[in-house]
């Protein structure tokens, strides 16, 4: 069977999901990334390097679904047409993260920045690996290396503030936090890692303020997932609709003055 066959079928699986060919590396939904790929490489000629990046969109598609299994093979499809693809790698790279398969990421993302070694994405997938494998020290000097290829860059302080913070090295956390809410100022993540800093720091005050802030920037959906974490947490009784109503708000404010939330 073509792989554009393949591929057909496997989105058919989906349910009815509708999308246009661009949406194959325009999209935030994987469902439509994956029927807007699917169309895309069944037009090409088998073996054809120009859908690489199709590939390596349904690779990133699936990491978004869980299927880890099926983005590693996709990813590896990717690399096979264009081995010098540094996107196609650090997407393999995040997928082995997320597996907790940290080896197999850095070595990922030091393919990558064999390719590029300006490479952002692959210098902040390392110094995430570096972290969850304990060497705290590799990842630090690896996210400070980023910075001095990119000293404006919001992602890499956001992330070298997550580090900070889970090291307990709360004040400078909140500085990186701060540099990345200035450079961006809807950053969403930024402002959630920075609440969960002020809520550490005891300044519940500003921890409600930032998550408050944060909530009203997403959808519904996200809404719904404070609601089950704060009813977990058993700050919330209420309905979980997915509005942020008083209630609501009441209960953030409680886990913000709770360490233990």
């Amino acid at each position: 069977m073509a792989w554009g066959a393949v591929c057909l079928l496997a989105v058919s699986l989906i349910g009815p999901v509708h999308a246009s060919e661009d949406e194959c590396d325009n999209s935030d939904d994987p469902a439509r990334v994956l029927i807007s790929c699917a169309a895309v490489i069944a037009k090409a000629p088998p073996g054809a390097a120009s859908v690489a990046w199709a590939f390596s969109s349904r690779g990133w598609a699936y990491r978004r679904l869980g299927h880890y299994q099926k983005s590693i093979a996709e990813y590896d499809r990717a690399i096979a047409l264009t081995p010098y693809d540094k996107i196609a790698h650090t997407g393999r790279g995040r997928t082995h993260a997320a597996m907790d398969a940290h080896p197999a990421a850095l070595s990922d993302f030091a393919r990558a920045l064999e390719i590029d070694r300006s490479h952002i994405p692959a210098l902040i997938g390392s110094a995430i690996a570096h972290a969850e494998m304990g060497d705290h020290d590799r990842a630090l000097a690896v996210y400070d290396l980023a910075l001095t290829m990119d000293m404006r860059s919001p992602q890499i302080l956001n992330n070298r503030g997550r580090l900070y913070r889970d090291l307990d090295q709360l004040e400078r956390a909140v500085k990186d936090f701060d540099r990345a809410i200035a450079l961006d100022p809807g950053y969403v993540s930024a402002r959630i890692n920075r609440g969960t800093a002020y809520q550490l720091l005891g300044l519940a005050d500003r921890a409600f303020e930032d998550w408050s802030w944060a909530i009203e920037q997403r959808s519904r959906d996200y809404v719904i997932e404070w609601q089950e974490f704060l009813r977990d947490e058993g700050h919330y009784s209420g309905p979980i609709h997915g509005a942020f109503d008083a209630a609501t708000r009441v209960a953030l404010a409680a886990c913000a003055a709770d360490l233990s939330c």
